[in-house]
């Protein structure tokens, strides 16, 4: 349709401003929703429990339970928090040496010191006994350690590369023709 040439030209809709929610004074732009993390009440305190729970060899399911927390929590303060984090990894980096060590030791075989201690028919202390034990060498503590020292010489399962193409043309021109008669 043709416009009217005594009609005035439309003017654009206003917009309308976007409705803000009224600010409350003395509060910070967005509450916090949710209960308090039990971490933030005493941090240093979860994180010794936790350096001495992973040095023990306990699981994240296993701290979490312990800490009274979903494993979800557990792994999101891992995350949240630098020092739970540390103290978990450092608990479990001192495990991981001393089982190195003890795993070397077996391997190659120690001597031990042990005491004894020796009564009489009283129950009184007559004598104590150091004596020194030689252990023997642990095959099994070996084999693991060499397996997974040096993976490449000692996997149970070798990799070896085999150019099978040279081998295939070499025996394929090797072969007589099958419409040639031998001799």
């Amino acid at each position: 349709m043709p416009k009217a040439a005594n009609q005035p030209p439309r003017k654009p809709p206003r917009k309308k401003a976007a409705r803000q929610p009224p600010k409350l004074q003395g509060r910070p732009e967005r509450a916090k929703v949710g209960r308090k993390s039990p971490y933030m009440e005493n941090p240093e305190a979860y994180d010794a429990k936790a350096d001495h729970m992973s040095w023990k060899g306990f699981s994240n399911a296993q701290m979490a339970e312990a800490f009274g927390i979903d494993e979800h929590t557990f792994y999101r303060w891992l995350e949240v928090h630098p020092t739970f984090r540390r103290s978990v990894e450092n608990g479990r980096d001192e495990v991981d040496v001393r089982i190195t060590k003890s795993m070397a030791r077996k391997a190659m075989g120690q001597v031990v010191t042990k005491e004894r201690f020796v009564y009489d028919k009283h129950g009184d202390l007559e004598q104590k006994v150091v004596e020194r034990v030689e252990l023997p060498i642990s095959e099994t503590a070996g084999i693991f350690w060499l397996k997974n020292r040096q993976p490449d010489r000692w996997r149970d399962k070798q990799e070896v590369q085999l150019d099978i193409r040279m081998q295939m043309r070499r025996a394929l021109f090797s072969l007589p023709d099958e419409g040639q008669a031998d001799g």
